[in-house]
């Protein structure tokens, strides 16, 4: 594995381990990862890991500096992001800027996926409590997909865990603002337009984009599947919630970011009719609850995208399928397929292959915006469902995905 990783990463090679669990610096407490070996300094920490993946060593480092800091955040977050050398000049994947959720500055970014022909992958999370600058970096080397998965997943861990200056475990939501007037359920705007297929060219999309709100103040971009209280929802998926005030004819929303705890803000115009909301230029129509809603018949959720890239045409599909019927039964099955054809001068390659989802049956239940499915296994999954128009069965969107009745008129 030959890399250049500057000093300050380097520095792993002399880890040594044995500390204690709590660390304490500058503005910040938190809980050493377990399994990695570390090595301490006055205002800095580093954690490494080795593993070995088919005779390929590979590697991570987390990197946690904290140090005093009064200037400009933005401009020290730039200078953060380029501390590794081999990936200083690679512009980010990702980027993301915010608050945490108590209200402080915050940012992070992704670069990948190579360095010197070796696969490697940054995240630097960068955080402003007062008067303290807090970085982060965790390398990723020579790593396969479910190695990085789950350090990915111990760091952001190990993230979520920050306390600042003895604030404690950082609440999932924002605290709730005081507002002028309040919405309530769930509201469905549809939008369509050309989105960028990552195999090459663009597709024509038509998204189903929906807010919950509650009257105490959150809400969340889908409904609140398994329960009425978009409270405890938001305690298990704090990453589709927010909360919201309306003040002066104008929502501002301020919504959980999937990664650390970020939480971005935006200021819309707004307008309230008995039939339905306008956010900006996006008109939103209520979507009632189905109560002991049964149903009878077959529906399907079909995905496909192909595309070209270089010398390489690829087209993927899937199809699942639930059937229900009147007297509690659900059956379930799928289908994924894929085919590329591969052009290399005068030769052309083509590979195919499929999969079917082994076949799930058992009972259901709809309630308000929920599907409960309870398989004859015994296990239970409960997922989102709504139907964009009530008088009208043939379109069931559930988890996000949209499903047509087969035989429909």
């Amino acid at each position: 594995m030959r890399t250049t990783l500057n000093a300050f990463a380097a520095a792993v090679l002399l880890v040594s381990s044995g500390a204690a669990a709590e660390h304490k610096m500058r503005g910040l407490t938190f809980n050493k990862p377990e399994s990695w070996a570390e090595k301490l300094s006055a205002d800095a920490v580093l954690f490494q890991r080795a593993f070995t993946i088919e005779d390929q060593r590979g590697g991570a480092i987390i990197a946690i500096e904290a140090k005093p800091f009064y200037g400009d955040f933005g401009a020290a977050f730039r200078s953060a992001g380029d501390a590794i050398a081999d990936m200083k000049e690679k512009d980010p994947t990702v980027e993301n800027h915010g608050v945490t959720t108590t209200g402080h500055p915050m940012a992070w970014q992704l670069k990948c996926c190579s360095a010197n022909g070796v696969p490697m992958q940054v995240v630097t999370v960068s955080f402003n409590p007062p008067g303290t600058l807090i970085t982060v970096h965790l390398v990723i080397i020579n790593a396969d997909d479910n190695t990085e998965d789950a350090i990915e997943a111990e760091f952001d861990k190990l993230i979520a865990g920050f306390d600042f200056a003895g604030e404690g475990v950082r609440p999932g939501i924002p605290a709730i603002p005081e507002s002028e007037q309040r919405l309530e359920g769930l509201w469905l705007n549809v939008s369509s337009g050309l989105a960028i297929n990552p195999m090459g060219g663009m597709d024509f999309e038509v998204d189903m984009n929906t807010l919950y709100f509650d009257g105490e103040g959150r809400l969340a971009e889908e409904p609140p599947a398994g329960t009425d209280s978009l409270a405890a929802f938001c305690e298990t998926k704090p990453t589709v919630c927010g909360v919201y005030a309306i003040a002066g004819g104008k929502l501002t929303q301020r919504m959980v970011g999937y990664r650390f705890g970020i939480v971005t803000e935006e200021t819309d115009t707004l307008e309230v009719s008995k039939d339905r909301i306008s956010i900006g230029r996006d008109e939103y129509f209520p979507i009632e609850p189905s109560d002991n809603l049964k149903l009878e018949g077959t529906w399907t959720s079909f995905w496909a995208q192909s595309g070209t890239l270089g010398g390489t045409s690829t087209a993927i599909s899937s199809t699942r399928t639930l059937a229900f019927a009147r007297d509690g039964r659900f059956n379930r099955s799928g289908f994924t397929s894929m085919s590329s054809n591969i052009e290399s001068g005068d030769t052309n390659t083509s590979i195919a292959g499929s999969s079917e989802t082994p076949e799930d049956h058992g009972t259901y239940s709809i309630d308000g915006y929920t599907l409960t499915l309870m398989a004859d296994s015994g296990e239970t999954e409960v997922l989102s469902l709504y139907l964009p128009d009530k008088a009208d069965v043939d379109l069931l969107m559930i988890d996000g995905s949209s499903y047509l009745r087969e035989g429909r008129d």
